[in-house]
């Protein structure tokens, strides 16, 4: 941008071929040429209207989104919408925000703003398996997995993996939640299982062999296999 600049000033070039050659925005080396800003801080300073909440709150807001989320307490839209209005209000910063929350539009500009943040379908996890997921019980796992293994002597015909899900009768679609962009898997926190559920059971082996998946239906409250 600099180099844009310094040619469109020095009148080496018109806007229209420094935008080419240099690759940047023609509208925006216009802004830079017209702002009469010492070369060393073109591109230092943005150009156009100031958020509405100041870089340093934003960036802790995005801070803490990525927190709640990487405990299982991810923030919808909504959240961030009302986090933003109470900011502004306890800051004492001038805003255009109604009904106690930011607008939509200022949450798509956030989001724009800090690409790290996107938002995301989060799978439900219940508590039980949070406070599973510890180093002493996944230690324990791997230290009954790895004699199995030698035992078979790693031949994937002979490994198998069987893994069970639960189809609720009754579905419930999990909202949208602002999570860091990229993340593989992202889970929500969710109450206790209600209704009746069908269990699928299915199982594969390593080399790509599999078992007929089996289905567990609930009758008058117990499981008919």
């Amino acid at each position: 941008m600099q180099s844009a600049v310094t040619a469109v000033r020095n009148k080496e070039m018109g806007y229209k071929r420094a935008s080419k050659m240099f690759e940047v925005p023609r509208a925006t080396l216009k802004d830079y040429v017209k702002s009469g800003l010492p070369i060393e801080n073109v591109g230092a300073k943005k150009i156009g209207r100031p958020t509405i909440l100041p870089t340093e709150i934003e960036d802790k807001l995005v801070e803490y989104c990525q927190q709640m989320e990487s405990h299982y307490y991810g923030l919808t839209s909504d959240d961030v919408r009302h986090m933003a209005f109470q900011l502004a209000i306890q800051n004492n910063l001038h805003h255009p925000f109604k009904g106690g929350a930011a607008g939509k539009k200022w949450l798509r500009l956030f989001l724009k703003r800090h690409p790290a943040l996107s938002m995301r379908h989060p799978e439900n996890l219940s508590m039980a398996r949070v406070k599973g997921f510890t180093k002493a019980n996944v230690d324990t796992f791997f230290n009954v997995l790895e004699p199995q293994l030698e035992k078979v002597n790693y031949d994937p015909v002979k490994v198998f993996n069987v893994d069970e899900t639960g189809i609720s009768v009754v579905q419930h679609k999990a909202r949208k939640i602002i999570a860091t962009k990229g993340k593989k898997e992202v889970q929500n926190l969710s109450s206790a299982e209600r209704g009746a559920t069908v269990t699928v059971v299915t199982c594969m082996s390593a080399a790509g062999q599999y078992v007929p998946p089996l289905l567990i239906f609930p009758q008058n409250g117990k499981r008919n296999f």
